[in-house]
């Protein structure tokens, strides 16, 4: 998790989250490193995976992939330490996907909703 979602969390008092995560595509132009075609959008890009806090906006990670990356692709190392820290700090969490992350939430033993 970012300082800042951190930061923003701690000074909020939230005892439940909702993460919001999911990938996007950004075009590149040129010969950029890690660029890669991505079938879906039919162009060259970054295909990265990000995670906010939906009620306060904050950014809880972001990880950059090359655009041949399938969505969910490596999802579960890019969320298991944002999820850790809401382990650790006995929150309730609500989890908004777009693939199937099941299976890392039961493991680390969260309350969740996934939506």
């Amino acid at each position: 998790m970012t300082r800042l979602g951190e930061l923003l969390l701690t000074e909020t008092n939230q005892r439940q989250v909702i993460v919001d995560s999911d990938a996007t595509h950004f075009d590149t132009f040129g010969k950029q490193e890690d660029s890669d075609y991505n079938g879906h959008y039919k162009t060259n890009g970054y295909h990265p995976l990000l995670a906010f806090e939906q009620q306060t906006g904050a950014l809880l990670g972001a990880q950059l992939r090359p655009g041949n990356h399938y969505t969910s692709r490596d999802s579960e190392m890019f969320l298991a330490p944002i999820l850790h820290s809401f382990a650790t700090q006995e929150m309730k969490s609500s989890f908004d996907r777009n693939a199937d992350f099941n299976f890392l939430l039961n493991q680390m033993k969260l309350s969740y909703i996934a939506i």
